[in-house]
């Protein structure tokens, strides 16, 4: 795709083309080439319209920059990190409340407060991206679709103060207090401030909802995933037999010979490094064939 404007190898932006290099671009579109799925926004048509959605949903956050520039990614679309089932939650201070149905992506726009301190710039989208305490705050508060959750929100915490320690959720609460009010969520910020107390076993208990919450309370962490993990591994070898091996070393000095080389190298993995200088091989018929199968059997013996 020829280089025109804000581009990627599927999306093209108009905004700051020429008007001669607009009217080429309608002339794509025209042609079949590219599709055009909002004012200024172009895909590349290639494929039909199943690869057109999914471009349009690789490419969420250019797409939802060219519908609701200055917007900040929030709520359970800020939590998640990505769209979820498709859609896109934008806050924005000056547009009103509506959903842009797009092939592949949906993005809701939300009115509510544009970049505060802490939220991050998403490169050239003309997005923010909220900051980890105004996410949590957003995602607090009355059941909405656009929210994650209580529980979500705690599971985050927890995760929080497993990786980065106590600090971290001290200054979460800090900053909740200090951005409440400009996003209207000083409820949420009370919430939340409880949720940090249980956690931290300053606050009664019966706050925490989760097993993840409460074990932590009680003094004894839990790391979510790795349990998941464990339990994905335990419920595998339930259902799957081990496969059976055959030996594939016979008896005699072969096997002898293996067993030493296994144990030297077991040995040299973990750091372990024994000098093998001056050793000498044991004159054929020295040793019986008795003292030969218990030699076997020690280096066998770990």
């Amino acid at each position: 795709m020829e280089h025109l404007g804000e581009t990627t190898d599927d999306i093209i932006v108009t905004a700051a083309l020429t008007p001669a290099q607009r009217r080429h671009i309608e002339r794509r579109a025209k042609d079949g080439q590219l599709q055009r799925i909002f004012k200024g926004l172009y895909v590349a048509a290639a494929g039909g319209p199943d690869d057109v959605a999914r471009r349009v949903s690789a490419n969420w956050a250019r797409v939802a920059g060219v519908i609701a520039p200055g917007g900040v990614i929030s709520h359970a679309s800020a939590m998640s990190g990505r769209p979820i089932d498709g859609m896109v939650y934008v806050s924005h201070p000056t547009l009103g409340r509506r959903k842009v149905r797009l092939p592949g992506l949906t993005v809701e726009i939300v009115p509510g407060c544009g970049p505060l301190a802490g939220d991050v710039p998403m490169s050239n989208t003309g997005l923010h991206y909220a900051g980890h305490t105004r996410f949590l705050l957003e995602n607090l508060g009355m059941k909405l679709a656009r929210k994650a959750g209580a529980d979500a929100v705690e599971r985050y915490l927890v995760m929080t103060l497993n990786a980065s320690g106590e600090k971290a959720l001290n200054r979460i609460r800090d900053e909740a207090a200090i951005i409440a009010s400009a996003l209207g969520l000083q409820g949420e910020a009370a919430s939340l401030r409880e949720l940090v107390a249980a956690l931290l076993g300053t606050h009664k208990q019966g706050t925490l909802k989760t097993q993840e919450g409460i074990l932590i309370a009680k003094g004894m962490p839990v790391d979510a995933e790795r349990m998941m993990r464990f339990d994905a591994l335990a419920s595998h070898l339930r259902i799957h037999p081990f496969p059976r091996f055959e030996e594939g070393v016979p008896s005699g000095v072969p096997r002898h010979n293996f067993c030493f080389v296994e144990s030297y190298f077991s040995n040299y993995v973990e750091g372990t490094k024994f000098a093998t200088e001056g050793f000498t091989r044991r004159p054929r018929g020295v040793s019986s064939r008795a003292d030969a199968s218990v030699s076997e059997q020690s280096a066998c013996r770990r």
